[in-house]
């Protein structure tokens, strides 16, 4: 990773780093995509994990609301 530091602010129990970074890796026509820090471990967005699944008409009538409260 090549990298450049902007500013560090005190987080209180840690410290926030916000930077550049220049570079991930070397592999080339591959475009690199966030890498995230999200409840004590590092994560991604992966853009074709964000589109929905298709509608399944057979399951329409699968949860049924007869109250406010009750499902069946």
């Amino acid at each position: 990773i090549d990298c450049t530091v902007n500013s560090v602010h005190d987080g209180g129990d840690h410290f926030v780093v916000f930077g550049s970074v220049h570079s991930l890796s070397d592999v080339p026509k591959k475009k690199p995509r966030p890498l995230l820090f999200y409840h004590g471990q590092y994560t991604g967005i992966e853009p074709d994990k964000n589109t929905p699944a298709d509608w399944r008409n057979d399951l329409e009538a699968f949860l049924t609301a007869t109250t406010d409260d009750t499902w069946l």
